[in-house]
């Protein structure tokens, strides 16, 4: 739990922004590849 709370306390709002970007990134992708691999 140490290790979980400690990636915890390094996670940035850059970090999280990275993430939801990339999210989106993804999302298009499929919404573009209409159920096909993307």
């Amino acid at each position: 739990m140490a290790k979980v709370e400690e990636q915890w306390a390094n996670f940035t709002k850059k970090t999280c922004q990275q993430y939801i970007d990339s999210i989106l990134v993804e999302i298009n992708a499929a919404i573009r590849a209409r159920g096909h691999n993307t």
